[in-house]
């Protein structure tokens, strides 16, 4: 059996193993192929028997068969899957074609090739086929064979070659290889042929070399190319082994595509961590999107949850180029990025003009966009927003698009999550400063409104302490004025700029009382961070803007139930007023109403002239809601403020309406001091804030009353500064029966003679607890009630209240027994 080298180089290319097998069933002659599949060395398997080589005598079967085949005059040419024995592993299946070789007496000639399942084909490598058996080694492999002359004609193209380009072997041969050359790379072919002919000069590698071939159909197709010359009949040839190397390039691109997309998101995230603005990042993250993706556009939008709208916030080509508004409803049906929030997606959309699972917006279906892919930024249960990509060429978006995508998204949710959190701190941060620094000017406040000896010097110091912080350019009082029910500013400070000449507040119901009326109604502050979108401050919107003035607080002054105005702040920035500063301004106002009181109070007693005022409210059934028929007679002399809003009265009553006077709602307990002839003398604790709470807050003084089955008749003294038919009306407002029966003026005894002259010194708390004792029966002896029970009814602690009486009795004794005031 003879060969030429060119032609054993060309069997090497195609990875195809030759096995000669003689007639008597030996093997005469392998090839480097054949052993690499059996694992033997040549020398060890040439001259084995087959049936040793190919267990299991399916050899013999395809010999047999040949020679039938051959007597009948049939193609001499057998195949079918045999065992082949290893040195190491067993049997693996191999398609053995099999034809003979020469003479009758020359044997077989075997084509051998690894069988890896559903009839591929795996090939070995090939080191010595014949001349005899070139044209069904050719016609056996995968890939493509050209046989060329000197002058590039094809002389021979095995089937694959159609397979690969296109064209049909028989349509090839006698006309010009150029016909599978790109025609930009056929004059350099030529040239390259006339100079190895010439000089055997190749410029390029023979053994393995990527060049494009030229399809039937006019494309490209990337080939892996081997080349070499033989001599045959002392003519000289060209061969070329070629296969398709598509699936090959795919990959490496679609590699080097994910090598790429994976550096776009690193540096995204780099990005991310480098920047500090959220629009920037935005900006940065649609225009990789578009690059890593290849697509015409890039979008981010972002999720208003509350009006259910998504705001596009960048984009790599213009917004009115893309949507009517940059405001896109969020309802799953309207749009993509609403179909995306609701899925949880990714959503991907191949055509435009085929999708009914959502509307497309009529300026993109313009612009041409007919493909898209989108994914929500964030968790599907929470999310931010939505990225999308779009082209305009329908498109089969793959799953390594997804991936990228979900990337970028993932990305812009942790960066946008960092953001918010870092906005929180600063956030937390700037409120910290903004509550301190308030705080600071209530602790100021508290200091200097307590040396001041009039309301009009207390809101004036309050105003004061404002307009001297740089956040606050305005600061007024007004005071409630009866009965028209408005608030007249008594005080101001800063740049008033003729605003209080613009405005009025009213403290009834409606359009004007919706910031100041409201503070006064609840007893909280009330916020307006914009003055130009708060619809609260409508009426006073223009004035207050034309004085540069853009966030306001209203604070309510109030001391336990009764408000005595309302204290206005004004910013020159919106949002000045920060979360959480509403209770400092809480705590200032009740201060500030704390300290207007005690200052009406110190009024009052140091005026010689009182104004007494009997009051009576009928219909006492319904007031105080009894289980019983209240018969008898209640006389009181005193009530006092203890904890949790509630008051002490102690008064004498019919023992027998004691029990009806506990049933009563407002009553909270009922307890018997001592009992004299039907006669009980008792101490009550009321729920509901009596009277006393606004008569003591205008600086009035209850002299004792009397409750019977009717009505209550209380006796109260004022101060002649005092408006009284302000202090009655707003005691109509709850109490509706209530009427004034006598009012006259009185003149006080002369200071240092009054026993009201010894108790001035004392603080409220310390005269709460002395006339708490006194009137309690701790005094007398034996003992009516302990101090423990005295305290536990005043809502305080024993020792508490062991330090109240002490101190009131020490003051009180020292005032009377020494013409110094001091102790002896």
């Amino acid at each position: 059996m003879e060969s030429t080298p060119e032609l054993a180089r060309l069997a090497e290319r195609a990875e195809i193993g030759i096995v000669g097998i003689a007639r008597t069933g030996e093997l005469t002659e392998v090839n480097a192929g054949f052993t690499a599949l059996t694992g033997y060395e040549r020398t060890a398997i040439t001259g084995a028997s087959g049936d040793e080589v190919f267990p299991g005598g399916d050899v013999a079967s395809l010999v047999a068969e040949l020679l039938d085949r051959t007597a009948a005059g049939e193609p001499a040419v057998v195949s079918g899957v045999v065992p082949l024995a290893r040195e190491s592993a067993g049997v693996v299946p191999c398609e053995l074609r099999l034809r003979p070789l020469g003479a009758d007496d020359e044997g077989f000639v075997g084509v051998v090739r690894r069988v890896t399942g559903h009839g591929d084909v795996t090939q070995s490598v090939a080191v010595a086929p014949w001349a005899q058996s070139f044209f069904s080694l050719a016609e056996a492999i995968p890939d493509g064979v050209i046989v060329l002359d000197t002058e590039s004609n094809v002389t021979y193209a095995n089937p694959a070659v159609e397979t690969i380009l296109g064209h049909r072997p028989e349509s090839l041969v006698g006309g010009s290889k150029l016909d599978i050359i790109p025609p930009r790379l056929r004059e350099s072919h030529l040239a390259a042929i006339d100079r190895y002919l010439e000089t055997g000069e190749r410029n390029i590698d023979w053994s393995y070399v990527e060049l494009p071939g030229q399809h039937a159909d006019g494309h490209e197709v990337p080939l892996g190319i081997s080349f070499n010359d033989f001599t045959m009949d002392g003519e000289r040839y060209f061969v070329g082994l070629f296969r398709d190397i598509t699936p090959r390039k795919t990959a490496e691109a679609e590699a080097v595509r994910r090598l790429d997309q994976q550096a776009a998101i690193a540096r995204l995230g780099r990005h991310a961590l480098e920047t500090t603005s959220e629009t920037d990042l935005l900006s940065e993250a649609v225009t990789v999107l578009a690059e890593m993706l290849d697509t015409d556009i890039g979008t981010v939008l972002e999720l208003d949850g509350a009006s259910e709208v998504l705001t596009l916030r960048a984009a790599t080509a213009p917004i009115d180029e893309l949507v009517d508004s940059a405001r896109i409803p969020a309802a799953a049906g309207e749009t993509q990025a609403g179909y995306t929030l609701d899925s949880g997606g990714p959503v991907v959309v191949a055509d435009t003009e085929t999708e009914t699972r959502f509307d497309v917006p009529e300026r993109m279906a313009e612009r041409g966009v007919r493909s898209g892919l989108s994914v929500t930024v964030g968790s599907p249960e929470d999310p931010w927003g939505v990225l999308a990509a779009f082209d305009t060429e329908p498109r089969e978006f793959t799953e390594a698009d997804t991936h990228a995508i979900e990337s970028v998204a993932n990305v812009l949710a942790s960066a946008i999550d960092r953001y918010e959190r870092i906005r929180q701190i600063e956030d937390q941060r700037g409120q910290l400063n903004a509550i301190t620094q308030v705080y600071r000017v209530v602790q100021d406040i508290q200091q200097a409104v307590v040396s001041q000896s009039t309301r009009e010097e207390i809101e004036r110091t309050v105003c004061d302490r404002f307009v001297e912080l740089d956040t606050y350019e305005f600061a007024w009082v007004g005071t409630a004025e009866l009965p028209d029910r408005t608030l007249t500013p008594t005080t101001y400070a800063g740049n008033e700029g003729g605003y209080l000449d613009e405005v009025t507040v009213q403290l009834r119901d409606g359009e004007q009382s919706r910031l100041g009326g409201e503070a006064i109604r609840s007893g909280r502050t009330q916020i307006v961070s914009d003055v130009a979108t708060d619809d609260r401050f409508a009426p006073w919107r223009e004035a207050a803007l034309s004085c540069g003035f853009h966030s306001v607080a209203a604070v309510p002054l109030t001391y336990r139930q009764t408000t005595f105005g309302l204290l206005g702040v004004y910013a020159g920035e919106p949002n000045a007023f920060v979360p959480g500063v509403s209770d400092v301004f809480d705590t200032l106002g009740q201060l500030t109403g704390h300290a207007i009181m005690s200052a009406t109070q110190r009024q009052a007693l140091h005026s010689d002239l009182v104004t007494e005022v009997e009051l009576q409210i009928d219909g006492i059934g319904d007031l105080f809601a009894f289980d019983a028929p209240f018969s008898g007679r209640l006389r009181f002399d005193r009530m006092i403020p203890v904890s949790g809003g509630q008051f002490l009265m102690y008064a004498s009553l019919p023992t027998d309406d004691v029990d009806t006077l506990a049933s009563a709602d407002v009553v909270e307990s009922v307890s018997r001091l001592d009992e004299d002839g039907g006669e009980s003398r008792v101490e009550i604790t009321w729920n509901d804030p009596p009277i006393s709470t606004l008569v003591s807050a205008f600086g009035g003084r209850i002299r004792g009353g009397v409750l019977d089955e009717s009505s209550v008749v209380t006796t109260v003294e004022f101060p002649q500064t005092v408006e009284v038919n302000a202090v009655v009306e707003q005691l109509e407002s709850s109490y509706p029966a209530l009427r004034v029966s006598l009012q006259r003026r009185a003149t006080l005894e002369p200071a240092g003679t009054d026993a009201d002259d010894a108790l001035s010194p004392l603080t409220e708390r310390q005269r709460d607890a002395l006339e708490a004792a006194y009137f309690g029966g701790y005094f007398e002896w034996p003992r009516e009630r302990s101090a423990a029970d005295l305290a536990d009814a005043m809502g305080i602690a024993d020792p508490t209240f062991h330090q109240h009486l002490r101190s009131a009795e020490r003051q009180a004794f020292s005032r009377l027994l020494d013409d110094t005031g001091q102790k002896r």
